[in-house]
């Protein structure tokens, strides 16, 4: 989609007020409603849900918006279809609202956007079916429930305009997916030592994922990673989902399994996405530095990507990845087996 160098907001900004429904002004309206979120809910998503569930989520505030609508951006701009201007705004408006919920504690939070939407007033359309639809939208990007979009509508209209709901739902999920990097941590109270033994591992993760970037021409998902040696030899707590007693984890296992759960993201959504923008791949680069930071120890390289029949069993990094099953010394790779060849060599 082109953009026109632009984020999709200053797109929409510059949009014809014909592509949209009368009664509101969208344009505008957008603008005043992120300024909104951003100055009173979006600035306390994260304090509020450490005090209600504990723990220290990575970041859900305006930063994370941000990130999220950058990675949407990037991915249209992957893409060799368009949205219409009046989709693009249910689709910036259902990023503003996504995580909203988490103000009211975790469970559920996809499901707790109403709520903000209904006291944030006349800055959304006063249409309670474009309401339903924006937190359709939103809902979709996660909750227990996996397969949210193959229940959404494909096409239809609203208010006269022509929408696609799921393909919006499928974008915004997959960019949700993408919004990950080191600016999401807290770096310096992670550093101290400040934060509770079972958010560490989540913000190590963060921390250490340098770059992400979609590449439209190969078609793929590039994900790069530096863990300096001494968080790759760490034990880090980690509490099952679900409950279940707490594990210790090495933050190579984290990568591992956090870069399968893309691989996943990519191929369900592409499903829906696939008219749009057709992602085939996620490739992963990995370096472990020494204490500088200016040698790097080790290097590990994958690519995460369909092969062959579809497979039921393909559940694990190693079924996807045949080669990780076969490293160094002809050992699976797995946080155990690098830490194991990290504190064999010399680590200066």
């Amino acid at each position: 989609m082109e953009l026109d160098g632009k984020m999709l907001p200053e797109w929409l900004a510059i949009q014809d007020q014909s592509e949209f429904p009368h009664g509101f002004e969208y344009r505008s309206g957008y603008v005043t409603l992120a300024h909104q979120l951003e100055q009173t809910v979006h600035k306390e998503v994260t304090p509020t849900n450490i005090r209600l569930d504990g723990g220290y989520l990575t970041d859900h505030g305006p930063d994370h918006i941000r990130k999220l609508i950058d990675r949407i951006s990037a991915l249209l701009r992957a893409g060799t279809g368009s949205l219409t201007p009046y989709e693009a705004y249910l689709l910036l408006v259902a990023a503003q609202f996504h995580d909203v919920g988490n103000i009211f504690g975790r469970e559920k939070h996809e499901e707790k956007s109403a709520e903000v939407m209904r006291d944030i007033g006349t800055l959304v359309p006063q249409d309670v079916v474009e309401q339903r639809l924006i937190h359709t939208i939103a809902q979709a990007h996660g909750g227990e429930e996996k397969d949210k979009l193959s229940t959404m509508v494909a096409n239809t209209h609203v208010r006269g305009k022509p929408v696609r709901p799921q393909l919006l739902a499928a974008i915004l999920k997959f960019a949700d997916e993408l919004a990950e990097d080191s600016d999401r941590a807290a770096r310096y109270s992670f550093t101290k030592g400040l934060l509770p033994p079972e958010s560490e591992i989540y913000h190590a993760y963060a921390l250490c994922l340098n770059s992400i970037v979609i590449d439209g021409v190969g078609r793929e998902i590039q994900m790069r990673f530096d863990i300096p040696r001494d968080l790759a030899l760490r034990h880090f707590t980690k509490k099952p989902r679900g409950g279940g007693p707490v594990q210790k984890a090495y933050l190579l296992d984290e990568v591992l399994a956090r870069t399968l759960k893309t691989h996943f993201e990519r191929v369900y959504c592409s499903r829906f996405m696939r008219s749009f923008i057709d992602l085939i791949g996620v490739s992963v680069q990995i370096e472990i530095s020494n204490p500088t930071g200016f040698l790097v120890l080790e290097r590990i390289a994958y690519r995460l990507q369909e092969a062959g029949y579809p497979d039921t069993s393909a559940t694990s990094i190693y079924a996807v990845c045949p080669d990780l099953s076969d490293w160094k010394d002809s050992k699976p790779l797995s946080g155990a087996t690098l830490a194991e060849r990290l504190d064999g060599a010399n680590g200066q």
